[in-house]
């Protein structure tokens, strides 16, 4: 994917949405996730993930990376990189299996052929379809001789939309990330965003849940917490939230009450990020509300994204 800028760590401050090798056996690695600061400029193509991959063995040498996108409309895979087999009399393969959203998977593996054979380093490429949403993946090599019958396959390995153990790669979840809000006169929230997505279109959601605690909260006004989705095509929901029916808590400081919290995307869009902020707000005037300031925390992406 082309355009990635101005990278910084995952869970980024989101002002703008705010105020309005591997061996084969083995799972690949995955990279760590990065996302570039928001300008309100929608994005409708997002990276999700990139796990490089890296084989040798099975009579073939293979380096690449299975990169994860969404396009603005689904969740797709595209493998890519080099392979080479080891000895002249060779040829090598990579097989590829996509699972899908809704539980299916690929009828027969995808090929990257012709299988290239000899020494020769060899071009790979193998996508997922443009109209599904990947949720896993599984591969393995096939080597063959070029002068007498020879064949070998390697162990299978899988890969995930998302990295485990924050990703099950299912839409059940593909990714979770803790987010939080606290600041002086305002309530104290912690909870977390799961991801997930709807297995009979694809669209990927977020469900944010946790608990907010009112104590900061002055005498005279109410304490609430703002959500934020951001979405593939551009557009933005929001959800305000004063809490739920309380719950005693109980430790070292006393006992006290926390609200539980709870919201959703909308499942008809395809959810890209999270945001939370909490606030106070006086009652009985018209003076607008207090938001707690901008944190590294209140903010969870879906994977990353880009732009050019």
């Amino acid at each position: 994917m082309t355009g990635i800028a101005g990278i910084t760590r995952k869970a980024a401050v989101c002002a703008a949405l705010l105020t309005g090798a591997i061996a084969i056996g083995a799972g690949p690695a995955h990279a760590a996730s990065t996302d570039p600061p928001v300008d309100g400029t929608p994005v409708p193509a997002y990276s999700v993930d990139d796990d490089p991959i890296a084989i040798d063995g099975n009579f073939m040498v293979f380096s690449g990376a299975m990169k994860i996108t969404h396009d603005g409309s689904h969740v797709r895979a595209n493998l890519t990189g080099t392979v080479r087999a080891t000895q002249s009399d060779r040829c090598s393969g990579i097989e590829v299996t996509f699972t899908y959203a809704d539980g299916t998977q690929d009828a027969s593996p995808r090929d990257n052929a012709p299988n290239p054979c000899g020494t020769s380093p060899a071009s790979v490429n193998i996508s997922s379809p443009n109209d599904r949403d990947v949720v896993k993946y599984r591969y393995y090599t096939r080597a063959t001789g070029t002068h007498e019958y020879f064949v070998s396959y390697s162990p299978t390995a899988e890969g995930l939309v998302g990295d485990a153990p924050a990703s099950d790669g299912t839409c059940n979840l593909l990714d979770r990330d803790g987010v939080s809000s606290s600041g002086a006169g305002v309530p104290t929230f912690s909870g977390r965003a799961t991801y997930g997505c709807v297995t009979s279109n694809g669209n990927t959601t977020v469900a944010v849940s946790g608990s907010m605690d009112k104590r900061l909260v002055p005498s005279g006004s109410t304490g609430g917490l703002v959500v934020v989705f951001s979405y593939a095509d551009g557009t933005t929901s929001v959800q305000r939230t004063a809490g739920g029916t309380p719950k005693v808590q109980t430790d070292k400081s006393g006992s006290y009450y926390v609200y539980p919290v709870s919201a959703t995307s909308d499942s008809a869009k395809d959810v890209r990020s999270v945001s939370v902020r909490s606030f106070s707000q006086p009652n009985g005037t018209l003076q607008g509300p207090v938001f707690a300031p901008q944190s590294s925390a209140n903010t969870s992406w879906f994977g990353t994204f880009s732009y050019s």
